[in-house]
């Protein structure tokens, strides 16, 4: 007959152990995430409603609180290395507006926080000084530019031109070369285009006109030095 070296005590004892550990073997982990704790731990600088909805997103998309920290974790970084994490909360939101599932979130975060990392570096290295609401701007909308397909060469010298300031005019020159590489036009077009822009001081509504009239010659089958003949020998803005 075979004997057990537990009393009934022991036996009580071990018994409650393998409930703890599970089906798997493993003791529950203390650190696993809650939507409370997910809901407590809101990046320095983001707006905690916004986060708390963004929260409330995710959970109704069926994410677990897991799967949703995995998402997060790039707006918190973002946060950490003083970069503007809003760029990456709104990534976050475009995906989940649209139901994507927690593998493609976090990647559209990772990407998007790469590419602020990388913009905030060519910021630093044209001469834009400490942040501010001005750069932080500019900053995103560098990133989305390189999202969008622009280079970080091309971008890095019209930056180089503003020397550390225009951070406002540099902005919608920028977001005009996005416009422009979203249509299809070859970069090295775009890139000659910002540098008119830059050099022109061209005010905001000239250079969303002669965008304007880019993408129209592009989309007419006009060739890229064309299109810049053609709009500075006063065919486009005037």
């Amino acid at each position: 007959m075979k004997r057990t070296l537990l009393g009934p005590r022991g036996l009580v004892v071990l018994l409650a152990l393998r409930a703890a550990t599970g089906a798997f073997g493993q003791p529950p982990s203390a650190d696993k995430p809650t939507w409370d704790s997910l809901a407590q731990d809101c990046p320095a600088g983001l707006d905690l409603r916004r986060w708390q909805r963004l929260l409330d997103q995710l959970k109704a998309d069926g994410l677990t609180p897991a799967s949703a920290e995995t998402c997060l974790d790039s707006a918190r970084e973002a946060a950490r290395e003083g970069l503007p994490a809003e760029a990456v909360m709104t990534r976050i939101e475009e995906g989940a507006s649209k139901r994507a599932g927690a593998e493609a979130l976090g990647q559209a975060a990772a990407q998007r926080l790469q590419h602020l990392k990388t913009a905030g570096g060519l910021l630093r290295e044209t001469g834009y000084g400490p942040r501010s609401p001005r750069h932080d701007e500019l900053m995103m909308s560098v990133a989305l530019a390189m999202e969008s397909g622009l280079s970080a060469p091309t971008l890095q010298g019209v930056l180089a031109q503003g020397a550390g300031g225009q951070s406002e005019r540099l902005r919608s020159i920028v977001e005009a070369g996005e416009t422009m590489v979203l249509d299809g036009m070859d970069e090295p077009t775009i890139g000659q285009m910002m540098t008119d822009f830059t050099q022109r001081n061209m005010r905001r509504s000239e250079i969303m006109r002669a965008t304007r009239f880019a993408v129209q010659q592009h989309d007419a089958r006009m060739e890229g030095s064309r299109i810049r003949q053609q709009l500075w020998n006063g065919a486009g803005s005037g």
